[in-house]
């Protein structure tokens, strides 16, 4: 496995625009789906809540944590990006 020093990941993207997006939001956001998506993808979430050792997939050189993440862009350019994806 192969790291850059220091390691970055960008966050996944999910722009709620709805009453049913905000629902989404905070199911993907939740304690249950943060573990189950970790225990069975190995996606690590912000708070790696009841994460354990990435040992566990057997896998050798894996990072035990991503130290460094890119920002999401400030609330002005979302709501251009929104505009623009919504073609307003």
């Amino acid at each position: 496995m192969a790291y850059t020093t220091p390691t970055e990941w960008s966050t996944h993207v999910l722009v709620s625009l709805d009453d049913n997006g905000d629902r989404l939001r905070d199911f993907l956001k939740s304690d249950d789906v943060q573990k189950l998506a970790w225990e069975r993808h190995g996606f690590r979430g912000a708070s790696q809540l009841g994460t354990d050792s990435a040992s566990r997939f057997g896998v050798p050189g894996i990072a035990e944590r991503v130290p460094a993440a890119v920002e999401l862009p400030n609330n002005d350019a979302m709501q251009e990006l929104v505009g623009v994806v919504g073609g307003k």
